[in-house]
């Protein structure tokens, strides 16, 4: 690294000293970190600001633990109108491509720091410290898509560290065995999921889950209680239209559903996985499974997790390949009938045992 370089790059460090500094100080008055168990990641997560910690906690609350014996990351969310504080605008120095989209990895990788200019929000990690911190101008400027996915930028970060690492997919479970369902947005993957678990079936998640290749085999963990459908698919399930999270949302924005308040037995902590399946929406008079090669399923699941999860991309990348390889992949030929495609994969899991 240049000299000029090395000084632009102690301006982070110095940022970042400054942003977790202030953060500590103001969670010393706060009440104790709560726990949050996500696989083999922990969590212990304070926040300022009521309406902040609403947010944050809806789509997490199943993950809420006792403290145990492992040690978790601190993260110290604030929110600018509650503290008195509005989050400094971004004014770093860009020297490397990813400062374009306000990201920033120190050179070692122990530091990472992203700006979001939208929500003036700041999200930092510091691995050696176990430190991160979210620190938004005010809850209430916040998409309501952040509903969905809560510290999902630290958790990726945290990831990075383990087996584990986050997928843009959904998991379906019966009899103990799961399957990853990974798609473009339309595919029909949501619509599956919600229609599996009209069908009797499990789910671990809709958007965002954990898949972990630790020993034994390959399993995913439950990250958030949410399903989301827009205004078509949600008209197929009109029992859920009461249950909708967010019914003054944006017209492009889906509705939201918290299945701890629906079905919180169909919630489940984690499932082994079987396979990798890609639906596809078809006009075939009946559901089917079709093998297909690993790269079909890869192109499907790593463009939109890549896209989603910013920092860490290569080894985010690499896991992703690697899981695709060691599993079966499918492709899952749906009909127009969401129900009658669900009930099928249902059978079909039932029968691997």
């Amino acid at each position: 690294m240049t000299q000029p370089q090395a000084v632009m790059a102690a301006r982070y460090d110095a940022f970042i000293d400054d942003v977790l500094a202030f953060a500590e100080g103001r969670a010393a008055a706060l009440p104790a970190a709560v726990p949050y168990r996500f696989g083999p990641l922990r969590v212990d997560l304070q926040v300022e600001g009521t309406e902040l910690a609403r947010r944050l906690t809806m789509a997490i609350r199943h993950a809420a633990r006792p403290a145990d014996a492992t040690e978790g990351v601190r993260v110290i969310a604030l929110d600018g109108s509650a503290c008195g504080r509005r989050p400094p605008t971004w004014d770093l120095p860009t020297y490397e491509r990813r400062h374009l989209e306000r990201l920033h990895v120190s050179p070692d990788g122990r530091r990472l720091l992203h700006h979001n200019p939208d929500t003036s929000n700041w999200t930092i990690l510091d691995r050696q410290r176990n430190l991160a911190v979210t620190w938004t101008a005010s809850a209430d400027r916040l998409p309501d898509w952040e509903d969905s996915f809560p510290l999902r930028s630290i958790l990726h970060w945290l990831s990075t560290g383990h087996d584990c690492c986050l997928a843009h997919a959904a998991v379906v479970e019966r009899g103990g065995r799961g399957v990853l369902l990974t798609g473009r947005g339309g595919s029909g993957k949501s619509t599956t999921t919600v229609a599996a678990l009209f069908e009797g079936l499990r789910t671990c998640g809709d958007d965002f889950v954990m898949v972990d290749q630790a020993a034994p085999g390959p399993a995913a963990y439950c990250l958030y209680d949410t399903i989301k459908l827009d205004e078509n698919a949600l008209a197929r399930f009109e029992e859920l239209r009461p249950q909708v999270a967010n019914p003054e949302r944006a017209d492009d924005q889906k509705a939201r559903v918290h299945l701890t308040d629906v079905m919180p037995d169909q919630l489940v902590a984690s499932v082994p996985l079987i396979g990798v399946v890609q639906p596809v929406i078809t006009d075939d008079a009946a559901p089917s499974l079709q093998p297909v090669s690993p790269g079909v399923v890869l192109r499907a699941l790593a463009p939109t997790t890549l896209f989603l999860l910013r920092g860490e991309e290569t080894v985010l990348a690499d896991k992703l390949a690697r899981l695709v390889r060691s599993l079966p992949t499918w492709q899952l030929r749906l009909t127009r009938d969401p129900r009658a495609s669900a009930a099928y994969l249902g059978a079909w899991l039932e029968g691997q045992g």
